[in-house]
């Protein structure tokens, strides 16, 4: 009887428990492993970790060495781990609900270091506020500006590829996960622009109200770059004119002075615990 080089493949790795299934496009045989969807890698089994895109296409055959928990994805909280490239489990047809139990277990990554703050990411604080600015939606709607959105204002036109596989009504946990990714990049953009190149340090309730602000004015140069908050943060960290200019700055003719004034509470409510850009 002849066998097949995957085949015989795939078998030793299963009998060592790395998987049930041979990694690589297009092979046949007995995987059973599979992408449903093109699936983008990431660092940590987080929306908030670094994405790599289009690791593996649809119907490619993926590898399995550990699962571990992380970030909720439309209703899973498992994460596959391929020795280099966490995966969303929601999109790995494993046939399994939950945990595969021919796959061992990730190890636990480890908590952050004590002093390390809120590790350049919106802490409790931040992240309810934002949820509360944006409002609730657990099916599709229009945000009034001809934008198709769901969850906390997650906008489908700009990430039409993903919210093709969303089948509302979503939970609030992947309403969250969804937000969760769209601030991530202006996590990054005001630890980049005003920690580092302003040199202006900032707390955890500070970092999480700025992030607040950006996200709803942007980063292009009409956005946050010309709002009088940079000016104020550009010249000295001027922390107290920038308290003072906060519910002036961006109020869309006076309609967004509520936000302003929530995003400023943030602001001034003190912490020991530092934004760990």
């Amino acid at each position: 009887m002849k066998f097949s080089l995957s085949v015989v493949g795939c078998a030793l790795l299963f009998t060592a428990g790395l998987s049930n299934a041979c990694h690589g496009p297009g092979e046949g045989g007995n995987c059973s492993i599979r992408a449903k969807v093109d699936i983008d890698g990431r660092a940590e089994p987080n929306v908030d970790s670094k994405r790599i895109p289009n690791v593996y296409k649809k119907g490619d055959c993926i590898k399995v060495r550990c699962q571990a928990t992380g970030d909720e994805i439309y209703g899973s909280s498992i994460w596959d781990f391929d020795g280099k490239y966490y995966l969303p489990d929601h999109y790995v047809k494993t046939g399994y609900d939950g945990f595969d139990p021919h796959i061992k277990r990730c190890r636990s990554t480890p908590p952050p270091p004590v002093g390390e703050g809120c590790g350049g990411h919106l802490n409790a604080k931040g992240l309810s506020l934002i949820k509360e600015l944006e409002g609730w939606n657990a099916t599709f709607y229009d945000d009034g500006r001809d934008k198709f959105t769901i969850g906390y204002g997650h906008n489908c036109d700009a990430d039409s590829t993903h919210c093709a596989n969303i089948h509302p009504p979503i939970s609030k946990a992947e309403g969250e996960s969804l937000l969760k990714q769209d601030v991530s990049g202006f996590e990054k953009y005001v630890c980049k622009t005003v920690v580092h190149d302003l040199k202006c340090p900032l707390n955890c309730n500070q970092f999480g109200a700025l992030v607040s602000f950006v996200y709803n004015v942007g980063t292009s140069p009409n956005g946050f770059p010309r709002s009088k908050l940079y000016e104020d943060l550009a010249n000295n960290c001027n922390y107290k004119a920038t308290s003072n200019d906060w519910t002036s700055s961006f109020t869309n003719g006076g309609d967004l002075v509520n936000r302003r004034k929530k995003e400023l509470t943030l602001w001034s409510t003190a912490t020991t615990s530092k934004s760990g850009c």
